[in-house]
This record gives C-alpha cells, structure tokens and sequence, in this order.
C-alpha cells in the first residue's frame, strides 16, 4: 500500500514503530511483539471501544502477522488523518488537566481487565475534539510492574511537572513542552506549594527515587547489568492497584490551577462601554454569515467575547487566564490554543506560525482588538503584520483604532517612541497591498471594522 505519496514520520514512544501518512489515511506497523502484546492491542481496543467509544480512533483496519519466528509478532493498522492536529507547544493547562483525566479513565478500564496505557503523552491524542481521543493504540500493553512503571514516569514528566510549574511558577504547560522540559530531570521540591499535599509529595519523593536507582545502573558494571536483564519481566501476581487510579486522580485535581487571577483582558475592559461590545457582536455574526459553510475561523487575540460560538473552531490567545477560561466554557468542537501571535508571526518559529491556522486548516480570521498590541505594544512592523495575515488567511474582519483611542495612546506613551499610527495616511496603503476592503463599519468614535478579502494574483 505505502508508494511513492506517502511521508515517512518519525516519533518517539516505547514501540519499534514505522509511521507513513498520504494525509488522507496513516499506516502504522509495530513490530517485534511477543503473543501476549498483541493480545493486549486487540483486547484493549475493544474493551475501550465497549466502555468509552469517544475517546479512541478506531483503525480501518488492523491485522497481525507472525515473524519467522513464531515468538515474535508485528501489528499493522490502518487510520484516518486526524485534521487539525494540535501540537503540545501549543496547549493551555486546563486542556493538559483534560486530557490527564481521559487518560485516568482509561487507564482504569484497562488495569481492571488486566492491561495497561503507558506512553502517557499528549502528541498520542487527538486534541481537537473533547472528549480528546487516542490514536496511538500500540500504547496498550500488557499488564505488568514494569509496564505500570513507565505509566507512572510518563504521566508524571507530561501531565503532574507541567501542571505543576503552571501552577506555582505561572509557565504555562505549552512553554513546559516547547523548551522540551518533559525530557529534563526537574526538582520539584523546590516548588513553593508542593508540600501542601501528601500524595503528591510520596510520588515525587518515589520519581527521585527511580531517577536515582537508574543513573547507578547505568553506571554498573556489565555483569550487574546482564544479571537485572536475566529477571524474568512478566510476574504472574499483578500490581496492587486498589488504590492506583484514586491517587493519581487526587494527585492531578492538586495541581490543577483552579483560581482565577485577573488577566490583562479584566484591566481592558474599562477602557469601552456595553454599546461597544454589542456593536462588535454583531459585526462579528455578519462577518461569519457571509462566510462559505465549508470555511473554518480562528478568533486572534480571543477576549471572550467570541466564546461559545459555534463558529469559530479555534481561539488563540497569549494571556494564560484567558486560554484557561476559555478552556473551561469551550464547546466540543472548539480548540484554545496559547500561542504568542506576534512572536509567530515573525516566522522565527515556522511551526508556531502554521499553528495560527493550524496548519492550513482555518482559512478565516478574526482579529478585534489585537493589532495595536502587536505593532505597538510587541513591535512588529505592520508589513509583517498584513503580509502574514494574508499568508494565513483568505478572509479577515479588523478592528482598527485610531491614533484618538485611549488604548493607542496609553501603548504609545508605554512605549515611548516615535510610532507612526493612522489608517488613511499609512496603514491602509499598507493594508491593500495584500487584501481587498469589501465593507466598513464604524464601531465607535475611535474604532472601525473592516471587512477584508486577501488579493488573488
């Protein structure tokens, strides 16, 4: 089946595993299984598929096949190409709590049925969708102490650390994943608030314990290496694991962030009237009904104002109580994404700069209230600006403030240069370049919404 239009990918995981995609469909082949591994994949798949149907993609088709040997197995399935596909660097801490929690119930179904996840990583789920679902099903193994074991470092080093520093440190989870922290041994003990729960504090304290007893192994000689390689790996006596998920459920519900602090946005708010907001809605339902039905739309900047409408699939947003708030009250088919929009759209990160339309995925945009933050406030040249947006997107709708808005000059007098600012003497030249202005509309004394429509050559 694989030819010639089809991409080799490469990941990382517990499993010797081939990954090739033509962007409709991913064939996947893991290899190397013993009878008993196999057995988990098809037993698993279907005890999920009988107790929690959402959460796992179903392959088209998946078959098993003997090696020479008839010890040894290989697993090849068939799945269709998730769109859009949502990178870790980009994610708020509530939808990592999310998917820590899909994650327990899952693990629970499997252990009480004598297997196990491991592999405990947001790259193996679809997070486009709540409730979020798994792809990589060569993650169910066997149940076993050790495979119980790598549950515990991957959960630990993807869901509790980054929870964790979000919640006592403000980084938010998706500058945890982007700085690769997960694969960095972090001392957590130094975390103001760690202490305050026992759970928690045992399982670190057993983490640093492992941590220590694998760098002396790995400095031991041959012999005691080949000796701990001669163990038989398989007990016949499970895990006792009455207690197992119940902890990890109160270890995550504690570092979960769950009060509220004021966000830049509740400082903004003062700055416009109820008229204002009403006026905006309304532009915003126009600007989405005269869209075509297949279009997709992110909203930049998100303020909550746009929340709960079904149609807008994606808000992005750099303020961390924002995206959790938004996470929180999104609906099922809304993606919160924190992203630093004018960093991206510098393109000094590609990858951040494709996630502001998921990778080719959105094809319109909202931009309201956002782009004098980002010329002025973070300094990227309105070229930059326009040129990116046009880049990204075939429809915009635009709020634009005037040099008389109190926000413009608060930002101007914040930064103290010499920034040029006004539509009709500057930034519309500019604008026009890369889109068509096919309506306006004033919003108040100091703000107008254009409708634009990028130029076709």
């Amino acid at each position: 089946m694989i030819n010639d239009t089809f991409e080799n990918i490469c990941k990382t995981g517990s499993s010797v595993t081939s990954v090739y995609s033509n962007g409709i469909i991913v064939e996947k082949n893991i290899t190397r299984l013993s009878i008993d591994e196999v057995n988990a994949i098809f037993k698993g798949i279907d005890l999920l598929k009988k107790h929690l149907p959402d959460t796992l993609l179903m392959p088209n088709n998946i078959e098993y096949n003997k090696d020479n040997d008839s010890k040894i197995m290989s697993v090849k399935y068939i799945q269709k190409y998730l769109k859009p596909w949502i990178d870790k660097d980009w994610i708020p801490g509530e939808l990592l709590y999310e998917l820590a929690i899909t994650i327990l119930e899952q693990q629970d179904i499997l252990l009480k049925n004598g297997f196990c996840l491991v592999d405990a990583r947001p790259e193996n789920y679809w997070l486009a969708k709540k409730p979020h679902i798994l792809i990589d099903i060569g993650s169910i193994k066997p149940l076993t102490k050790q495979n119980i074991e790598s549950f515990r470092t991957d959960f630990i080093n993807n869901f509790i650390y980054p929870l964790l520093l979000e919640k006592n440190l403000c980084l938010p989870v998706s500058s945890y994943f982007k700085g690769n922290l997960q694969n960095h041994q972090i001392n957590p003990f130094t975390l103001i608030g760690t202490w305050s729960s026992i759970s928690l504090i045992r399982e670190l304290i057993w983490r640093e314990f492992i941590d220590l007893i694998s760098n002396l192994i790995s400095s031991s000689s041959p012999e005691f290496i080949e000796y701990l390689n001669s163990i038989k790996n398989i007990e016949e006596k499970k895990p006792n694991l009455n207690k197992f998920i119940r902890k990890y459920n109160r270890i995550i519900n504690r570092v979960r962030v769950k009060a509220e602090k004021r966000s830049n946005w509740n400082k903004y708010l003062s700055f416009h009237g109820k008229a204002y907001t009403n006026s905006k809605i309304k532009n915003i339902d126009i600007f989405l009904d005269e869209l075509d039905s297949s279009s997709h739309v992110v909203d930049l900047g998100s303020n909550l104002t746009t929340a709960k409408d079904p149609r807008i699939e994606v808000m992005i947003d750099n303020d961390i109580t924002i995206c959790r708030a938004l996470q929180k009250s999104s609906l099922t088919n809304q993606i919160v994404l924190l992203i630093n929009i004018s960093e991206a759209m510098t393109k000094d990160n590609i990858k951040d700069f494709k996630a502001l339309n998921c990778g080719g995925y959105i094809d319109s945009a909202i931009v309201m209230g956002l782009i004098h933050h980002i010329v002025i406030d973070n300094g990227l040249c309105i070229e930059a600006f326009f040129r990116s947006l046009s880049e990204l997107y075939k429809n915009v709708l635009l709020e634009y403030p005037s040099k008389e808005d109190p926000m413009v000059q608060l930002l101007l007098k914040k930064k103290n240069e010499n920034i040029s600012w006004g539509w009709e003497n500057l930034h519309m030249n500019i604008c026009t370049k890369y889109f068509k202005i096919t309506k306006i509309k004033v919003l108040n004394e100091t703000r107008v919404i254009y409708f634009l429509k990028r130029n076709e050559y």
